[in-house]
């Protein structure tokens, strides 16, 4: 009897990616195993290196909670330009990041207030962030335990979705004693991060100081009042997270909005990245890549 011969192609499971050959002759069948074929790199998120930060291509989702110090800066007339995040979406666009955010701003809120919102609870422990952002206000800068004591509610829904809990650290007040105080603070913010596997502190309190401390002119100009930021502080916090998220040096950044430009000279920017890049030490390391 003629042999016939039949050719299939079988097509293994995703996570392995072979493909085998049957071939079936005069009954008998023989397996060719082919090696794996090449995938093109599916990730999100790519680690640039072992001190963090992430690679050009990576696609970045960030949840911010926190009140009006992350809301759009007072002297930026409108709500149109919508909160920080929005300014520093085109930096990190420069660096090749992109993100998408979302915010939860509460005006004059403490953590506690945001831990007693059912739906802010519910967004932080959204899968789709890669990382949730929480920026306070007067509560827990006092020591590593307070800080800890304040955030622990919202960690525990950050970590449900399995994102990045990142404790921001926010400036001191002009004036107000009762604020948080550099160095304490930010200490206390970096400390509380080191307690908690995964979490990360945003330097934002240490490049504050140095501006202020380095050009107490440009230091002034951070502010819209005794406690906001204004567009050139909001400008700065963009700088910050830039650094933090990239792991790169902020110098040569064109991003910037039109009133900080309008008040800001050559001299100065390169002063606001200078302390950028001196300040934060600490880069963005996520939890999963979402391959």
């Amino acid at each position: 009897m003629d042999s016939s011969l039949l050719l299939r192609a079988a097509t293994g499971s995703t996570s392995w990616g072979r493909r085998r050959l049957l071939l079936c002759a005069a009954g008998a069948a023989i397996i060719l195993a082919l090696p794996p074929l090449a995938q093109a790199q599916s990730c999100a998120l790519t680690v640039a290196g072992p001190a963090g930060g992430l690679a050009p291509g990576s696609r970045l989702q960030v949840l911010w909670i926190g009140n009006s110090l992350t809301g759009t800066a007072p002297d930026i007339p409108g709500s149109s330009a919508g909160p920080m995040p929005a300014r520093l979406a085109p930096m990190l666009t420069e660096r090749g990041i992109q993100l998408k955010f979302d915010v939860r701003i509460q005006g004059g809120a403490n953590f506690s207030d945001h831990a007693r919102n059912p739906q802010t609870l519910a967004v932080a422990a959204d899968p789709r962030f890669d990382a949730v952002n929480l920026q306070g206000y007067y509560e827990g800068y006092e020591s590593p335990t307070a800080f800890l004591a304040a955030v622990r509610p919202l960690v525990e829904y950050i970590r449900r979705g399995g994102a990045t809990p990142l404790f921001q650290q926010v400036w001191s007040f002009q004036g107000d004693p009762g604020g948080p105080q550099f160095p304490g603070a930010a200490v206390a913010v970096e400390e509380a991060a080191r307690q908690v596997p995964g979490a990360l502190p945003v330097q934002v309190m240490r490049a504050w100081h140095a501006v202020r401390t380095q050009d107490p002119a440009l230091g002034a100009k951070l502010f819209a009042d005794g406690t906001h930021q204004s567009a050139v502080g909001e400008h700065l916090n963009a700088l910050v997270y830039t650094r933090f998220f990239s792991g790169r040096s902020v110098h040569g950044i064109q991003a910037i909005h039109a009133k900080a430009a309008s008040r800001l000279d050559a001299r100065e920017r390169r002063l606001l990245e200078d302390a950028v890049d001196a300040q934060v030490t600490v880069f963005f390391k996520p939890l999963r890549t979402r391959c």
